[in-house]
Order: structure tokens, then sequence, then C-alpha cells
């Protein structure tokens, strides 16, 4: 490997020691949900025993504080935090996440190796997928909001690389009800799997067992964990919510939980919002540094992730590729008719319930594209410089968020 590649590799890699130094070094979070209610777990209770001093998105219900996400990354926090009580120390959520991030690093730069892509192609896309994306932007915080995030994603995409090589359909389904335990949204990707597990020709009944079994008794389990919480299977507390921030408590009390009325401030912000300027006063337009801002809300997919632009000049001709744009679809549906948008946020958050699927198309469908042999090199320089840029701005974007 030539000395430019190793320092293209070096530099797309440095926002790694910006996420160990956030998560490991610094942690300040006042977000440990999940490890608060991992707690109360290990005591044989659903709601906060020591409920937190913000009271904002908890869910008060007879008199007893409720975290209305899903419990898997709290189970996942119960043998951490019961060594902690036992051992007498901090159990604090930066090191698992930390743990998470790599995981997915790993687990993705394989499955981009299956679809015949180079090694320095596989770095630079697998950067460019981590690093240049909404991703990094949950990544950088262990906070419990963004956790469910980043443990999601870690989840998909190793059921995806399962998908294409061993195809174990019992592990995959047990990757899947992870995902619905975690974010109801994100575990509609099951779909996909539960689409081609029906279209093998002599398909066989075992494997669809094996596929519905686990996420069968993950719902059984969610609908259960509900009712001990709210007295209803289907309630998971979302309408409830303490709202502290005014705009966030009007959209929902006013328009709806659900509701067509939230789909186009959805779309803006998950596709073509833009970060705006930092003026040095209220009279000039003179900039100051760090220059652009982030305002909460987020920027889109498209301002973050501009390689994903490619999945509009691609062909639509690989077998899985359609049933993953279907299967993201469904998986955006509800969430474009949510009313939260995703606030606090640098970048577009929710998308990350279908980004993993979109990433997806975007590697076989590039790689069709270019109708190259195995293992050549295909990436080209503008798509280089694209990655590139992907990595800089959302990773300047992360760091600017820590300033303003």
């Amino acid at each position: 490997m030539s000395w430019y590649k190793k320092l293209l590799i070096t530099l797309v890699f440095l926002p790694l020691i910006f996420l160990l130094y956030t998560n490991i070094i610094v942690q300040k979070s006042v977000s440990n949900h999940f490890v608060w209610l991992a707690e109360s777990f290990t005591q044989g209770h659903t709601y906060f025993l020591h409920p937190p001093v913000h009271k904002n998105d908890l869910v008060l219900y007879e008199h007893k504080y409720y975290w209305p996400l899903g419990p898997f990354p709290a189970i996942l926090y119960m043998p951490i935090v019961y060594s902690a009580q036992v051992f007498d120390f901090n159990a604090t959520t930066g090191y698992l996440n930390f743990v998470v991030i790599l995981v997915t690093i790993y687990f993705l730069y394989q499955l981009i190796r299956k679809f015949n892509y180079a090694k320095f192609d596989s770095y630079i896309l697998t950067a460019a997928i981590v690093f240049g994306s909404t991703y990094v932007t949950t990544a950088i915080s262990s906070q419990s909001y963004y956790f469910s995030h980043t443990l999601v994603t870690c989840l998909m995409i190793i059921s995806f690389y399962e998908f294409f090589t061993k195809r174990r359909w019992w592990l995959i389904g047990l990757l899947v009800g992870m995902v619905v335990a975690t974010r109801m949204t994100a575990g509609l990707y099951g779909l996909f799997f539960l689409y081609n597990v029906l279209k093998i020709k002599n398909w066989n009944i075992k494997n669809i067992g094996y596929f519905l079994f686990p996420i069968a008794v993950s719902g059984v389990l969610l609908a259960i964990y509900n009712y001990v919480r709210f007295d209803s299977i289907f309630d998971q507390g979302y309408s409830t919510q303490l709202l502290l921030q005014e705009k966030l408590r009007v959209a929902r009390d006013v328009y709806g939980l659900l509701s067509l009325h939230h789909v186009p401030g959805n779309i803006y912000h998950a596709f073509f919002a833009v970060p705006g300027v930092l003026f040095a006063d209220h009279v000039s337009h003179v900039l100051r540094f760090p220059y652009i801002r982030v305002d909460g809300w987020g920027t889109g997919i498209f301002f973050t992730s501009p390689y994903l632009l490619t999945l509009f000049f691609i062909q639509y001709k690989d077998k899985y590729v359609k049933p993953l744009l279907s299967t993201a679809c469904i998986i955006a549906l509800p969430i474009m008719m949510y009313y939260g948008i995703g606030f606090y946020q640098v970048s577009y958050r929710y998308a990350l319930d279908f980004l993993p699927l979109l990433f997806l198309i975007f590697i076989i469908g590039y790689r069709q594209r270019c109708g190259l042999k195995q293992y050549e090199f295909v990436l080209s320089k503008r798509m280089i410089a694209v990655c590139i840029y992907s990595i800089c701005i959302t990773s300047y974007l992360c760091f600017i968020s820590h300033l303003i």
C-alpha cells in the first residue's frame, strides 16, 4: 500500500480518537437512563428506583417514573451494573458504547469486503459510513437517547453480515429480536429477511421457524413489559412523556403523536436541512469561529453524507436492492409521521433506523455500476473526495456541537 493511501487511512480514522475521548475520558453524561434502569431490573422493578434529577422524556404513571425506550440496552447493561454492585465500582455507559462502535466498524468492514471491494476501498467506505454520516453524531455521546441508535446500527450491520455469509436464520432472528426490543421502528427491517426466507426455492419451514421464534419471544416479552408498567400491552409511554421543550409538547399534544402534519418537517430535517451560520454580532454579517452552528434540530443526511446521492444514479437490478429499498421506505413511514424529529441532534438521528439499508444499497449499487472484477480498485478519485468531505464536515459538526 502506497504512502498516500496509508496517510488517507490514518486521517479518516482520526475521528475514532475523538470518539474515544468523548465516550471514555469525558463521561459527563447526565442521561444514563439505561444504567439506572438496569439497576432497577437487577432488583426486579421496571421503574426507576432513584428517579433522575432531569425528568425530561420520563413517563410518570401511578407516582412512579418509567423510561419509554426499548429495554434491551438496559438488559445489556445488567451484568455490568451487577458487577459494579458486587465489586464496588462506578458503572458508566461510555465504555460499552465505545465497544459497540468498534464492533460496528469491524463487521461493516467485513461486510463491504464480501461485496468484493479492495482493502483500501473498504477502509474508505467504512470510514465514510461510520464517521461521515449520522451515525457518528450519535456515537459521540453515550447518553441513553443516542446509545439506542448506536446499538441498533451495530445489530443491523451484524445481521446483514450474517445474511450474506453463513445465513444462520436463528441468529438473524435473534439479532432482529434484539433490535425490536431496542427500537420498534428499526425492527421493521426484519421484513427484508422474512421476504428472503420465504422467497428461497424449496424453502424450509424450519428456517422460517428459526427466524420468527426469537422475534416472537421478543414481542411477547415487550408486551408483558408494557403491561407490567402501564396496564396495556400496546402502551410504551411515548404519548405521556414529560416534555420540557415547548415546541415538542405542542407538536405532540396539538397535532398528535403520529400525524401527517409532521411529515414535511421530518422530510426537511431528514434530507435537506443545512447548518446555520454564526454571526459575530446582531448588526453585521461578520462571522465568528466556528462559523457554522448546530441548532439542535439536525442537518439532513445528504449534507453529511453526499455519497448517498449515488442512490439516484444506480441501477436497481440486483435481487437484494429493491427489497432493501422497499423495507427502508416502510421503516421511514412511521418515522416521518412522528412528532419528535429527534431534538437535540447534530444530524437526523431517527434516520439510523433505515440508513443501514441505504448504506447496503449504496455498497451493492456502486460496485455494480462500476462493473469491475473481484477485489479490483473501484473507487474513483471523485468518490474518495466525497467520502473525505463527508468525514470532515460531519466530524466538524460534532466538534462544534461541543463548543456552542
